[in-house]
Order: structure tokens, then C-alpha cells, then sequence
């Protein structure tokens, strides 16, 4: 029961309840998942927005999604939830959770991760039962996380941004390169000012794919906007 809220029952069963199960358990190579990770703005919006705006970003190619809607109380942040579960599901993409909500939203078959920051990143590992990525902002942030055995990190912010200007300052396309000499082999996703203009440069560095919420979020029409970003993140794997 989540606190001051009714009991959501999450209907995901007609879209197919099992099929958030097989993400988690048949994703294998988890880059090939991260290639285009939508993260919600948390702005507000009404369920049946959000949900709509997330269903359009996975028409065009949305590979992942993070639901990060922290400022929602209880029980409108578990709706949320709820409708942006049913979507994922249906569509097959796996839907992460961000760790600051877990005290707000029941983790169910609907949840094939959680996203960490150095707030809540558990210590033990062995400890957890999903997928985990990580809000990395430089090097050692990410390597310390990769310790712990998270599946994949955002490395951000690579570009100026809105959300972190005078707040973080730019780590650029370079730290993308130093920690994959640092972490061969590790899933690191860019995140952060990234666009159709400079997505090219992330995954030439050695990102296993782009975040993005504005390319959606904002988006007039937020499927062509993943569209456009997907295709450019394909194009530049294949060379």
C-alpha cells in the first residue's frame, strides 16, 4: 500500500504482463537496449500526457525508458507509473525506475530496472534483483559505479544543457573516451545537451547509445524527434 494512496493494480495483463519479465531476463547484451534511453522530464504532466508522449517516443525508436517523474505526489506519480508501465510493456522496451521514487512506486514485473546516482547506490551488489544503471559526471564516478557491477551508466552532462547549467559544467566527448580506455567493455550512455547535431560525436567516442528528454519530451511531434535521433545513433554503430 503506498503511503496516502489507494492500492494501484497495475492492468498488464491484456498487454501482456510477461512481457517485462523476458526483457529483464532475456536482454543479454544490455547495449543493444541503451542505444536511445528516453528519461521522463517530470514535468507535471497528467498520466494519459505522459504515457502519450512516451508511446510516441518508442514508435520512433526508443530503445529504454527511465521514469523520473519525482516531483508527482504518491498517489499521482503511481497512475503515472502505471500508464507509462502499460506502454512499455506493451511495446516490449524495458522501463527503468529512478531510485528516488522506490519509496513511491511498488516495484512490479513491470520494472526490469532501477536507475541509481551516488545517493542510493546500494554497496552490495549481491543485493539486487534488477537491471541498474547510473547518473555518472566524470570518470571516476563511473568506474567507482562499474565497481559495484551496474549494468550501464549515463555519463553526463556531455554538452551544455539547461537542467545543469551553473550547476555542472560540460564534460565533453573526451570523457566518453577516457572511460572506455579506463572500462573496455562497459555500457556508457551520453546524456546531456545531446542532439541530432552532435549524437554522431558521442557514439564516434565510444557511447553504446544516447539519453535524451528534451529530442521527446518537448518534442511537437516527439516520434519523429526519437526517429531522427535513432536513426543518426544506427547510422554512426554501423560504420
Amino acid at each position: 500500500m503506498l503511503p496516502g494512496s489507494h492500492h494501484i493494480e497495475f492492468n498488464l495483463v491484456t498487454c501482456g504482463i510477461l512481457a517485462a519479465t523476458r526483457i529483464l531476463h532475456h536482454m543479454g547484451d544490455i547495449s543493444h537496449k541503451m542505444r536511445l534511453y528516453l528519461i521522463t522530464d517530470d514535468a507535471a504532466r497528467s498520466p494519459d500526457e505522459l504515457a502519450a508522449k512516451v508511446a510516441a517516443g518508442i514508435r520512433g525508436g526508443v530503445t529504454a525508458v527511465q521514469f523520473r517523474e519525482k516531483t508527482l505526489g504518491p498517489t499521482l506519480c503511481a497512475r503515472a507509473f502505471s500508464a507509462v508501465a502499460e506502454v512499455c510493456a506493451s511495446a516490449g522496451v524495458p522501463l527503468f525506475l529512478n531510485a528516488d521514487l522506490l519509496d513511491r512506486v511498488e516495484i512490479t514485473e513491470a520494472v526490469a530496472g532501477i536507475h541509481y546516482s551516488d545517493r542510493n547506490l546500494p554497496l552490495h551488489p549481491e543485493a539486487r534483483t534488477h537491471l541498474s544503471g547510473y547518473s555518472a559526471h566524470a570518470v571516476d564516478d563511473a568506474a567507482a559505479a562499474f565497481g559495484h557491477n551496474v549494468d550501464f551508466c549515463t555519463l553526463s552532462p556531455i554538452f551544455p544543457t539547461p537542467s545543469k547549467a551553473g550547476i555542472l559544467s560540460p564534460v565533453g566527448t573526451n570523457c566518453i573516451s577516457a572511460l572506455n580506455e579506463r572500462q573496455p567493455g562497459k555500457v556508457i550512455v551520453a546524456l546531456g545537451g545531446v542532439d541530432e547535431t552532435n549524437a554522431g560525436e558521442c557514439i564516434a567516442a565510444g557511447a553504446a547509445g544516447v539519453a535524451t528528454i528534451r529530442a521527446v519530451m518537448d518534442a511537437i511531434d516527439p516520434e519523429a524527434g526519437a526517429a531522427r535521433l535513432r536513426s543518426i545513433v544506427e547510422k554512426c554503430l554501423a560504420k
